[in-house]
């Protein structure tokens, strides 16, 4: 979604969502679903994502949802400790819905020209976002 102006998103996350219900729904016992969100770098926090993580949770068998260390790909969404995060983890602590984190496009233009660079990329944004939320503290009440 990197690439994608923001007021995009929201429809293409309920299109993603749509159709990962519809091959969930086709193909029951190989497959669950795992919601995506329609994060924002540029809102406040994901409180706008609470909604889209409830439709997806509501979907033929989503028992996930997918969180972007950086779905803007240009390092200015918050660290994955802070509270501009903590809208999506208190809904899915309070409804048992695992996030999967995945990095995506990364614009940093210091390993641009490493040639698997997007491979490097994804690996890059999960490490960081592995090694904040390993070592953070949240107060308010979902980790301490």
């Amino acid at each position: 979604m990197g690439w994608m102006q923001p007021h995009l998103i929201p429809s293409w996350s309920r299109f993603v969502n749509d159709a990962i219900a519809k091959q969930v729904s086709l193909y029951p016992d190989r497959f669950l679903g795992a919601a995506q969100l329609p994060q924002n770098s540029n809102a406040s926090d994901l409180s706008h994502c609470v909604r889209g993580a409830r439709a997806g949770a509501q979907g033929a068998r989503v028992v996930a949802t997918y969180l972007s260390p950086d779905p803007a790909g240009q390092r200015t969404t918050p660290g994955m400790h802070e509270p501009y995060w903590y809208p999506v983890y208190e809904y899915c602590q309070k409804n048992s819905l695992p996030i999967i984190v995945h990095g995506t496009n990364s614009l940093d233009p210091r390993i641009g020209i490493i040639p698997q660079n997007y491979s490097d990329r994804l690996v890059v944004e999960q490490f960081i976002a592995t090694q904040l939320l390993s070592t953070a503290t949240y107060s308010n009440g979902i980790r301490s």
